[in-house]
């Protein structure tokens, strides 16, 4: 499980870094994908299997509470995306992009830094 968040963590930072550098290459993927169901399976499964992984390292981890809390909030987000829907999930994406349109910069900023804390926090 560990390797699962060392993995998402690497992920958060690449991602945060190509947000940094330019940020309509992410939204831009994410507006085109939008309507597509696989974006909505992916946002799930993401959630479920770093959820699990969260609250199953938090154990070993340098900062257990904030990693059980994180993975909890996680496993939370996956269900509300189950309960509400695809047709609702991409009401959600189409009205929350917008506002990271010219703040991608920002955003990229606090995922790599979320990347290297969830790396930091493994290392003991």
């Amino acid at each position: 499980m560990k390797y699962i968040v060392y993995l998402f963590g690497v992920f958060l930072i690449v991602a945060g870094v190509i947000l940094f550098i330019d940020e309509n290459i992410v939204l831009g993927y994410i507006t085109s994908n939008q309507e597509s169901s696989w974006l909505y399976f992916f946002a799930v499964v993401m959630r479920l299997v770093m959820g699990t992984a969260l609250i199953r390292t938090a154990s070993i981890s340098r900062f257990p509470l904030v990693f059980k809390i994180i993975g909890y909030i996680a496993l939370a987000a996956a269900f509300i995306f189950l309960i509400i829907g695809h047709d609702r999930f991409i009401s959600v994406m189409s009205t929350l992009v917008p506002y990271f349109e010219n703040t991608g910069g920002w955003v990229g900023i606090f995922a790599l830094a979320f990347g290297v804390f969830l790396i930091y926090g493994l290392k003991k």
